[in-house]
């Protein structure tokens, strides 16, 4: 039978990676006499009812998830031509090789997708096969797989839930699978594991997972890092880097899914040569929020193995789990318990009701394996020094509880566009900062805070979110209050000079948010100590002449001397940005932000006082002016500002001493309105004693198009677009870019951090303070206006 005719299918290419065509040459069918087993059904294979999208944890996504893992075009035909199928749990090679052995008189392979040649790892995927019975003219069509007893069933379960679907016809029964249960048990040997990982030395820190994306990374991170070893083989790739001498990272590929138990049968392959730690580098599910999908690193230390719906084997159980040396610097990134299952298809939501209960947080299919695996090394070698587990997890999806089968998560495992690999790329570049800083090859900056108030509720929680240690908290009058907040997050320097924090625990990182009239001298204090990147809240200082200094020193400086103006990192106003798609595409520009923040005051506070740097206008204006020159790409200049006015709705207040009442001598509220060099115009209104909470931009484009963002405190954000003589309607905005709660201040300044800290780990300052806002960009805005607020 002419088979290109009959499934329309051209055979394999010779130029496609042809060495693979003879790599399993360690094995010998003279060494299995008996290595094929009786077949096996796919429901005994399997073990676990099959679920549907109804009531799986993807929902509609698994059925596409399973099909394009499998060749269904080509099985529909072979269903056709009435031609029998099986999976078979062996390289193609193996077959290819010995399928006279195996009652076959020819074999051919067929391609049913085209694969990425151009990775380095993990590219061998299961191959399809033609096959003739010797004897007869039967044909068999074959899907090889690499063995592994979880690989086997994740397999056999994705192919039952196509066969339920309709996309592989039934025709004579059920699909056999053939067992190969020698090359199972030998993987290790006849891949090669075995001997290439003999070059892997004690000491090393073994790196797996994404190992091939991770290796220049290091390189560029440590310059004078160099290769020492380079090995290639059929199956593996292992290059092991020295980082500084008597520290080198052995970076293993495999060509190859070590899918599930598979993860931990190569772990206990590298362990048997002592390396310091394991770093496992990959991606994995959440139980915990759909947010975290691309966004949280997970790095584990508690784990639980399940089998056929039941917990098989709990680390918690066993003193000997391997320590994770992230923990201790990042806790935060321990979500709690990580659970590892044979398949993906057997995570129904019955089965995640029970994962919940054990108090499962994440979940893949590996990574519990290979804690197992050096959990139970240590315990059979009790004297031999501890290897550590370093896991760092990237959010593909989540897994939804029952209740939410409905709703549309912004990734799952079938996403494949650019923001994916963008986000992905994001991952990576922190996964290597993190790897690197776990051995104390690079350090992330140590911060000092000053200030109690928007230090602790908005500054704190973004630098714990990136990993951040804060080393010092600064506070006021309230002492406790600092104490208090300094004891609750392990902060060890409170109130303490900052050259005494700097050389006691290498604080090089400041964030100034104390008292308005506090701000000149901490600055210049820091300036003068040097070795600090500066983040200062508005105001720099209270008149011209210090910022003019502050300036100069900044300029000399190595270090980033930035403006705390953290809108242009928000989302939704990028997404607004990027919307009017060219700048001068925008005719006007609006922005009102009203708050209650000062109406809620009712004892005299220091934002009364023009003294004390108070008022609605140095606190806010150079955040709405920054905005509109980022909108326009363009810069203000005195020309720019055509009408302001201010006014105040502020009754005197009391003091402390409650005999005495202070009048306020700054705005509560102001508006602004003017043109950009571009023509471009702009209003702002703000109000600090409003009634309400409200901040919204709206751009008036020039095909009398708008575009607008509003965000009420409670209420949803909104984007909305209104195309000429309609109703304002929603913005169409990817689901991959949803918004972490919280005020716009609070979620732009996390959004600032995360880019902030990655700069100064990756020695990019330049390229961030390019994008933010340094101290003479801000001193050329408050010039807009200062004189109406007293700074001259």
């Amino acid at each position: 039978m002419a088979i290109d005719a009959c499934l329309q299918v051209s055979t394999y290419r010779s130029s496609e990676r042809a060495k693979h065509q003879d790599a399993p040459s360690k094995i010998s069918i003279t060494a299995f006499p008996s290595a094929r087993s009786t077949a096996l059904t796919l429901r005994q294979l399997v073990g676990f009812a099959r679920p549907s999208a109804a009531n799986h944890t993807m929902s509609y996504a698994l059925v596409q998830y399973c099909l394009c893992r499998l060749p269904i075009p080509h099985l529909e035909r072979l269903g056709h031509l009435k031609i029998p199928f099986e999976l078979h749990a062996a390289p193609f090679q193996f077959l290819q090789k010995h399928h006279s052995a195996f009652g076959f008189a020819w074999v051919e392979r067929l391609v049913w997708r085209t694969h990425d040649l151009h990775k380095p790892y993990n590219f061998l995927r299961p191959e399809l096969l033609l096959a003739q019975e010797s004897g007869s003219q039967r044909l068999v069509a074959i899907l090889t797989i690499m063995p592994g007893e979880d690989y086997i069933r994740h397999y056999a379960s994705m192919l039952e839930v196509a066969q339920h679907a309709g996309a592989i016809p039934s025709n004579d029964g059920p699909i056999h699978c053939v067992l190969y249960p020698h090359l199972t048990q030998s993987i290790m040997t006849w891949t090669g594991l075995t001997e290439l990982s003999a070059n892997v030395e004690p000491g090393d820190i073994v790196v797996l997972g994404f190992v091939a994306e991770l290796l220049p990374r290091f390189a560029s991170l440590v310059p004078t890092s160099r290769v020492v070893w380079r090995q290639d083989s059929p199956y593996y790739g292992l290059i092991r880097l020295e980082l500084r001498p008597g520290l080198v990272f052995s970076l293993v590929g495999a060509k190859y899914s070590y899918w599930g138990n598979l993860g931990g049968r190569v772990v206990t392959e590298l362990a048997a040569r002592r390396p310091r730690a394991i770093c496992y580098i990959a991606k994995q599910g959440t139980l915990l929020s759909p947010d975290d999908i691309h966004c949280r690193i997970y790095s584990p230390t508690r784990y639980c193995v399940f089998d056929k719906g039941q917990a098989c084997w709990r680390g918690d159980e066993h003193p000997a789990i391997p320590i994770n040396p992230l923990s201790s610097k990042f806790p935060t990134f321990d979500r709690g318990l990580h659970v590892s299952t044979p398949t993906i298809v057997e995570q129904d939501v019955e089965f995640r009701t029970q994962l919940e209960a054990h108090g499962a947080a994440s979940i893949d299919n590996e990574l519990a394996q290979m804690a197992r695996a050096l959990t139970d090394l240590h315990e059979e070698n009790p004297s031999m020094s501890r290897i550590q587990l370093l896991p760092l997890m990237f959010i593909t999806d989540y897994l939804r509880r029952p209740e939410e089968l409905g709703m549309t998560v912004p990734f799952d495992l079938t996403s494949r566009n650019q923001t994916v690999q963008r986000n992905k790329e994001l991952f990576l570049a922190r996964a290597a900062h993190l790897v690197l800083e776990a051995f104390d090859v690079i350090q992330r900056p140590k911060a000092v805070i000053v200030g109690t108030g928007y230090g602790v509720k908005t500054i704190l929680p973004a630098l714990h979110r990136r990993g951040v240690e804060v080393v010092g908290l600064c506070g006021g009058h309230n002492r406790v209050k600092t104490e208090t907040v300094a004891t609750k997050h392990k902060i060890p320097c409170v109130d303490l000079p900052l050259e005494q924090v700097q050389a006691s625990h290498g604080a090089n990182l400041l964030f100034v948010a104390s008292p308005h009239d506090k701000h000149a001298a901490l600055v210049q204090q820091a300036l003068d100590l040097g070795g600090f990147d500066i983040i200062c809240e508005k105001p720099l200082a209270l008149d011209t002449a210090a910022m003019g200094h502050f300036i100069d020193q900044a300029r000399r400086s190595p270090r980033l001397c930035l403006i705390n103006h953290p809108l242009r990192f928000y989302p939704p106003l990028i997404h607004l940005k990027t919307a009017t798609k060219e700048p001068t595409n925008i005719l006007s520009i609006d922005i009102r932000y009203l708050t209650k923040r000062l109406s809620k005051l009712t004892h005299w506070n220091s934002c009364f006082s023009k003294a004390a740097g108070g008022g609605m206008m140095l606190a806010m204006a150079t955040h709405l002016l920054d905005l509109i020159e980022w909108l326009t790409d363009s810069r203000l200049t005195q020309d720019s500002v055509k009408t302001i006015s201010t006014s105040n709705s502020i009754a005197p207040l009391p003091t402390e001493d409650t005999q005495l009442i202070k009048t306020p001598d700054v705005e509560s509220a102001f508006q602004m309105s003017g043109s950009c060099p571009s023509s471009t115009k702009y209003s702002v209104e703000c109000d600090g004693a409003a009634n309400t909470e409200l901040f919204s931009v709206t751009v008036h484009l020039a095909n009398e198009d708008e575009l607008r963002f509003i965000q009420r405190k409670g209420s949803p954000i909104l984007l909305e677009q209104r195309y000429a003589g309609r109703e304002w309607s929603p913005f169409k905005v990817g689901m991959e870019q949803r918004i972490r709660d919280g005020s716009p201040w609070q979620v732009s300044f996390q959004y600032y951090v995360e880019e902030l800290v990655e700069a100064i780990c990756m020695g990019k300052r330049s390229a961030f303070a390019d994008k933010a806002t340094g101290f003479d960009d801000y001193a050329r805005h408050v010039g807009l206006f200062g004189s109406r607020v007293g700074i001259v």
